[in-house]
């Protein structure tokens, strides 16, 4: 993921999700420099905080990682699990600007990804147009629904990652999840 870099001072450089996070102050507004790299005026900063390709992420590396959102990390997974078998998971390499995730497919069909970060982990989907809008009649958080409304289309759906960090967020997740397979 590569976020462009503005000269003037007080603009946000966050992907909405996580605008929250980042308060004008200077030129350059990040929270961590950790996996940053300059790149001829480009800021880029890996999506996941798994960015070795040689190295596949463990199930101890995500416990130390993701500290307290482990145990959503895997409600997450037998959740879905439950629901769509059989259910494959597979690690991805995606790239420098990517990193590692994780993928749910049920048969040939990808139903989500999961992404670690540090402290927690983003979910991710592709969403058609049938499953914006039973999404907007499935109750969910008005922030859900804005992050869906103003995700990116592209032609498998629109891409949308949501920040897991408590139980409430993957009861979300696994709803958007049944929503998209219906859908």
């Amino acid at each position: 993921m590569f976020l462009e870099m503005k000269a003037s001072i007080g603009h946000r450089f966050a992907p909405p999700e996580r605008a929250e996070l980042f308060e004008p102050r200077s030129s350059i507004n990040f929270t961590s420099l950790r996996d940053a790299q300059l790149d001829v005026g480009r800021l880029s900063v890996a999506l996941s905080v798994f960015d070795d390709k040689a190295r596949q992420p463990t199930d101890a590396d995500l416990a130390r990682v993701l500290k307290g959102s482990f145990v959503f990390w895997n409600e997450l997974k037998e959740r879905i699990e439950s629901r769509f078998t059989p259910l494959t998971f597979e690690w991805g390499f995606a790239g420098k600007a990517y990193g590692w995730g994780l993928r749910l497919k049920h048969k040939k069909r990808a139903i989500l990804y999961m992404t670690p970060c540090e402290g927690y982990f983003l979910a991710s989907f592709a969403l058609g147009e049938k499953a914006v809008q039973a999404a907007h009649k499935a109750n969910l958080p008005s922030s859900i629904l804005k992050t869906i409304d103003s995700a990116r289309k592209y032609a498998e759906g629109r891409g949308v990652r949501l920040k897991v960090t408590s139980a409430r967020d993957v009861r979300n997740i696994e709803k958007l999840a049944v929503i998209k397979m219906l859908t």
